[in-house]
């Protein structure tokens, strides 16, 4: 049996779509879990600057002297700011007062995420939060 050319054509142009509409899908999920790497990298990160914020209190019994300065001594392999942009690789330190204090970074991927380090817990947010009240809405 004979298939008709225009038969076959569009078999063809249907095979080429759905190949191409799976190969579009799996990019995607490609990007998306390499954004969702780099959003828990960014998050592992602040944690960390949460940790060292929480020494500075212990030891200080305050967070208003907490810096860039006071956190490179406790943990000089992270890169820390005082105030300034959410950047990539750097944990920006905001709001700083006896009690709390916000730690700002931005993913890879855009994402701005940030820790409010307070008690009696610290609060999580995805926001360019000025202070750790700011910091809201959990990750």
């Amino acid at each position: 049996m004979k298939v008709p050319l225009a038969a076959w054509l569009t078999g063809a142009v249907v095979a080429t779509a759905v190949l191409a509409a799976s190969c579009v899908t799996q990019a995607e999920q490609g990007l998306e879990v390499a954004g969702q790497a780099q959003d828990v990298q960014v998050q592992a990160d602040l944690r960390q600057a949460s940790s060292v914020a929480h020494i500075h209190f212990a030891e200080n019994g305050t967070l208003d002297t907490f810096n860039a300065s006071a956190a490179t001594q406790t943990e000089p392999s992270a890169q820390w700011s005082d105030g300034g942009p959410a950047s990539e690789g750097r944990i920006s330190i905001r709001g700083a007062s006896e009690t709390t204090v916000a730690l700002v970074s931005r993913s890879s991927s855009g994402t701005v995420y940030c820790i409010g380090v307070q008690d009696p817990a610290d609060s999580l947010g995805k926001v360019d939060a000025q202070s750790a009240g700011d910091c809201t809405g959990g990750w």
